[in-house]
């Protein structure tokens, strides 16, 4: 029988304060706090899902660049930043999605 304890599907929310206006809650930022074998537990699953997607040809390492390990989305990031330039300096239309 598979089962996660009540525990673990349960967090508490915490607003840290950040700068500005104690007032405003655009000043606050919500940050949750779950046990730390849920956290393990969750990383545990998350790098073998990941990994069996990416050996499968489920994600295209060339296409996905977010929320991978030591990668991230800068290339992605540079590439639409030069797209953006060449199309101001052409005056030309735009599309990104």
């Amino acid at each position: 029988r598979k089962w996660v304890p009540l525990q673990w599907k349960q967090s508490v929310c915490k607003l840290l304060y950040k700068d500005g206006d104690k007032e405003r809650l655009a000043n606050w930022r919500p940050i949750a706090l779950e046990p730390v074998l849920q956290r393990v537990l969750s990383a545990v699953v998350a790098s073998r899902v990941t990994n069996w997607a990416r050996a499968n040809g489920l994600i295209s390492l060339e296409a996905q660049k977010g929320f991978q390990p030591a990668d991230g989305t800068s290339e992605h990031n540079f590439v639409m930043e030069v797209a953006i330039q060449e199309a101001r300096r052409t005056n030309a239309q735009l599309a990104i999605s």
